[in-house]
């Protein structure tokens, strides 16, 4: 067996590329995954607005959500996605400048947001409209269908390996060898297994990620929740569970769910986890070959990721537009002729996000 391109990922980003790449534009394509148990904390978050600084995402981001949602509904006849009203906040100088110049570049490309007074605690907050974000739990329990729709021919990542031979790879599992074209590494668990640690410390930075789920709770402000300083990511579900992620530090994580939540109650955990995540050292999406590897990695796309997919498959399948050929091709993999100076977004330490 012989396929175009293997998609190594666990993530919806991953699932859906390789969706696009054989139902929109044709190939044969292999994904190559072990999906994570539903019930277990989330690993990550995926909603079309994050703190993104520069216009050129935006721009990207704005032309490509509508174009998500449509495949999704077109693929499934189970519904994935829910309308959602994001808050950002900031509790400190340079938090509160960043979201503010990430208000103003939103409402230049017609994201609209205003004002929110939620707690003393935060210097300022936004509260943005009309945001979509993928319900991970329905997803993955009817991706399998949804992959068989499009054509995807689907494997375990059980005792994966990868042979280069001439210009293929060869594909070896615990029961199956093939070959593909192309490798595509699209979540971190991937470019940490096929990429040498100094490849990846010239391009990443590694941040200990924790996880909880928290038991229901009171309604917060909105069903997400976002602070640029702090790192927390809140995004409450319809039975007002918490699913929530932040780097770790010595600040414990329920002290700061406390604190953005506005809220004193005990907070009750039925579950937490803990993981890296990799996020490029001038904190904006990686797309390409790093160093002598003949894999394409997908890195530090943030929680937009899946909503850049179009663009992404375009890409991959040389069928981009000009503008998403030249957004891409600057955020190749650093280089000595490419130090990814012009797109630097601003510093993070919090996962998928752009700000610390």
């Amino acid at each position: 067996m012989n396929v175009d391109f293997a998609i190594i990922g666990s993530t919806p980003k991953a699932a859906i590329l390789a969706c696009m790449l054989a139902k929109t534009h044709g190939h044969d394509v292999a994904l190559i995954a072990d999906f994570p148990s539903t019930l277990r904390p989330q690993h990550g978050f995926d909603i079309s607005i994050a703190p993104i600084t520069r216009p050129q995402t935006w721009n990207l981001l704005k032309e490509n959500i509508s174009q998500t949602k449509d495949f999704l509904h077109k693929t499934s006849n189970t519904n994935v996605i829910e309308r959602v009203d994001p808050v950002f906040v900031a509790t400190n100088k340079n938090g509160d400048i960043a979201l503010s110049y990430m208000r103003n570049i939103a409402l230049a490309f017609g994201f609209m947001s205003e004002s929110q007074a939620i707690s003393d605690r935060f210097i300022s907050s936004y509260q943005f409209r009309d945001a979509t974000r993928l319900l991970r739990r329905p997803f993955f329990t009817s991706l399998n269908a949804r992959l068989d729709k499009c054509g995807v021919k689907t494997f375990s990542r059980e005792k994966l390996k990868l042979k280069n031979i001439k210009k293929e790879t060869q594909i070896i599992l615990k029961e199956k060898k093939f070959f593909a074209k192309q490798i595509i590494l699209a979540d971190d668990r991937a470019i940490e297994e096929f990429l040498s640690p100094s490849e990846i410390t010239k391009q990443f930075k590694t941040i200990t990620t924790q996880g909880f789920l928290v038991e229901p709770t009171e309604k917060i402000k909105s069903s997400v929740m976002f602070n640029l300083d702090s790192g927390l990511i809140i995004h409450q579900r319809n039975n007002n569970s918490l699913d929530c992620l932040a780097p770790k530090t010595k600040i414990s994580l329920e002290q700061k769910i406390c604190q953005m939540t506005n809220k004193n109650q005990i907070l009750r955990l039925a579950g937490k986890t803990q993981f890296s995540t990799l996020i490029s050292q001038n904190d904006a999406p990686i797309i390409g070959k790093i160093a002598r590897s003949k894999y394409i990695s997908l890195a530090s796309f943030g929680e937009v990721g899946l909503f850049l997919t179009p663009a992404i498959a375009r890409y991959l399948d040389n069928n981009a537009t000009s503008f998403e050929k030249q957004y891409f091709e600057d955020h190749a993999p650093k280089t000595s002729k490419n130090l990814r100076t012009n797109i630097t977004e601003f510093s993070s330490t919090i996962n998928y996000g752009r700000f610390k």
